[in-house]
C-alpha cells in the first residue's frame, strides 16, 4: 500500500480536513494569546486537564463520565487563572 493509496479511505479525508480546520483555529488563537502574554495557559490547563481525568479514572468512573466531570474543573481552573491574572498582575 502507498501513500497516495490511503486518500482512498474517507476517514482519511475526513481527518485532514479536521486537522486542517484545527490548525487555521489554533494559529488565530495562538496569535491571540501570545500578544495578551498567555501562552501557557494552555499548558497549564492540559496539565488539570490530565490530573483531573487520571484522578476520575482511579475513581473508578467510566471514561464517558469522566469527560464530562472533568470539564467543569477544567473551567473553574482557567476562572482560577484569570481571576489571578487580574488581581496579582501575573502573566502566563
Amino acid at each position: 500500500m502507498t501513500l497516495a493509496d490511503l486518500f482512498n479511505f474517507g476517514f482519511v479525508w475526513r481527518a485532514l480536513a479536521a486537522g486542517v480546520l484545527i490548525a487555521a483555529a489554533c494559529s488565530l488563537l495562538g496569535v491571540f494569546l501570545v500578544l495578551r502574554r498567555l501562552s501557557l495557559i494552555g499548558d497549564g490547563l492540559a496539565h488539570v486537564t490530565f490530573g483531573s481525568v487520571a484522578a476520575l479514572l482511579l475513581l473508578g468512573i467510566s471514561p464517558f463520565d469522566v469527560t464530562l466531570a472533568a470539564l467543569p474543573l477544567v473551567i473553574l481552573a482557567s476562572l482560577a487563572i484569570l481571576q489571578l491574572t487580574r488581581s496579582r498582575r501575573l502573566h502566563g
